[in-house]
């Protein structure tokens, strides 16, 4: 004999597969894990039910395992979707790192092997870097300029102003400017050059950035 009891929980147990199948079917446009489980559940268990309706101690046994099944499916989700997220976010830092490391390759290949020369140095005017160019124009291999103090080939007349071109521009008040300098090379004659330096920090220490070219050249001469 059907009992009240089984009818109203027959009843709630379609309606709960009805919502388990709408729940699926947000899941699928949502692609959400929590609502895919929250969704196979409630089927799953309407399923039961219905298949032991029966037994009304059997079926709310039943109910009472599903629920408790539930928290340990999220805490499985959030393992699962954790370690994904991770994976994920491990691979992209590789890509990441890999498009710089090619970038910074790319230029320094082209810094490197520019016509123009170019040097950046320190606070404390030490060149810190200076390409092939630089060291053909003061006839110096490039190794031999780094760790170099600048006015080591600064010419004894401009050195007072350059001193004061350098202060200013380290401490921001001219960052970037241009103009012209008489330069010492290697075999001791002097060379006249024109100099864009900018002041730049991106994130590292503070340096100047500076581009040489002879003014000869650039005059035709």
């Amino acid at each position: 004999m059907v009992t009240i009891t089984d009818t109203v929980l027959y009843i709630l147990s379609i309606l709960f597969a009805i919502d388990g199948l709408l729940l699926l079917k947000k899941a699928k446009i949502k692609n959400d894990l929590t609502v895919l489980s929250s969704s196979i559940t409630r089927i799953l268990f309407s399923i039961t039910y219905l298949l032991h309706n029966t037994n009304v101690f059997n079926s709310v046994l039943i109910l009472m395992i599903t629920l408790c099944l539930i928290p340990i499916a999220d805490v499985v989700r959030l393992i699962v979707y954790y370690k994904s997220y991770k994976y994920k976010v491990e691979i992209e830092n590789k890509r990441l790192e890999k498009t710089l490391a090619d970038l910074m390759f790319k230029y320094k290949v082209i810094v490197d092997n520019s016509p123009i020369a170019m040097a950046a140095y320190n606070k404390k005017l030490v060149i810190e870097y200076a390409n092939d160019s630089l060291g053909k124009l003061l006839g110096y291999d490039k190794d031999e300029l780094i760790n170099t103090h600048i006015f080591d080939y600064v010419y004894s007349h401009d050195l007072k102003q350059t001193m004061r071109r350098v202060e200013d521009r380290f401490s921001n008040k001219v960052p970037s400017e241009r103009y012209k300098l008489n330069l010492i090379k290697k075999d001791g004659s002097l060379i006249e050059v024109t100099i864009i330096s900018t002041r730049t920090e991106n994130g590292h220490p503070t340096v100047t950035l500076s581009i040489l070219t002879d003014i000869q050249c650039d005059e035709g001469g």
